[in-house]
């Protein structure tokens, strides 16, 4: 039997269960209302993303971004989809067990927190983004993920050229 000196040389176990996104998609035949909102949903994830990205370009910031699309991703969290993380901002997409998207957001001395509020204030995200804070601090949270993450989910954000 083979033995382990660190957590991260263990393999990585497969999980067992289907995504639930994918499930979602099932479901929500005949359901176009479910359909629509978690289209709509995703398709406001990714834009906020593209708006964030923007941001810190057109301010000239470089900053280490984690980014990872979980959902053909088996050895992580069947609801998890999404996760996009800067040293400022948390943006995380998921599948609720009820088939609904929802997002979960958290930010700490966020530069762009005004143009960002006023990217949820409309449908869906308006009712499927939801503030939670990290613990036990946002810069704890982005550091340990920067730890425990596989580099290749991690880049830094930088203008072109630069």
């Amino acid at each position: 039997m083979k033995e382990y000196s660190a957590n991260h040389e263990k393999p990585i176990p497969q999980l067992k269960g289907t995504k639930k996104w994918l499930t979602a998609i099932t479901v929500s035949r005949g359901n176009e209302q479910l359909k629509i909102q978690n289209r709509l949903v995703d398709t406001d994830y990714h834009r906020v993303i593209t708006a964030v990205k923007n941001l810190y370009m057109q301010a000239g910031m470089e900053v280490t971004v984690f980014e990872r699309d979980y959902r053909f991703d088996t050895t992580e969290c069947l609801v998890t989809m999404h996760s996009f993380i800067t040293p400022h901002f948390y943006w995380h997409l998921e599948c609720e067990y009820t088939y609904n998207y929802k997002v979960d957001y958290d930010y700490k001395d966020f530069p762009f927190e005004n143009e960002f509020k006023g990217l949820l204030r409309a449908y869906p995200l308006d009712r499927t983004a939801h503030h939670k804070p990290k613990q036990p601090s946002f810069v704890a949270f982005y550091k340990r993920v920067l730890q425990v993450q596989d580099a290749k989910y991690q880049y830094t954000l930088k203008l072109p050229g630069s």
